[in-house]
């Protein structure tokens, strides 16, 4: 794993990857096929599968939970990242990132030291981590 370039995504652009939909940036969409093509790791943290969950459950009835998760389960170059003790430690860092998800999100890219696909401005403006949009 170490060998190859890693990733973390937020929620929204892996649901738009995942349902191939027009909102990813060239440059999101070129992240998400090095993963695709093995070149890349792609790092969910565990916030965005809650967030995937809650937002299909609020807006997008036409996409399938179940259907979601089986496909991040057999993907091979997807890792699940747990939310433990040690990730709610780094939190404390990352105050300057108002919304707590996202401070998770960030979290998770800088304990990786992992670019993180977003479309958030706020985390792109921050400055934190290095992002891909």
């Amino acid at each position: 794993m170490l060998d190859r370039q890693l990733y973390v995504t937020d929620t929204h652009s892996l649901l738009w990857y995942l349902y191939d939909l027009p909102q990813l940036s060239p440059a999101a969409q070129a992240a998400f096929s090095e993963v695709e093509s093995g070149e890349a790791i792609l790092l969910i943290p565990a916030i965005v599968l809650a967030e995937i969950v809650f937002t299909v459950e609020r807006r997008r009835h036409d996409i399938d939970v179940a259907d979601i998760l089986d496909r991040i389960a057999v993907a091979d170059n997807y890792r699940v990242l747990p939310f433990d003790l040690h990730a709610a430690r780094r939190l404390t860092d990352v105050t300057t990132i108002s919304e707590m998800h996202d401070r998770m999100i960030v979290c998770e890219a800088l304990a990786h030291q992992a670019p993180l696909i977003t479309k958030d401005e706020e985390i792109r403006q921050s400055g934190i981590v290095q992002t891909v949009w």
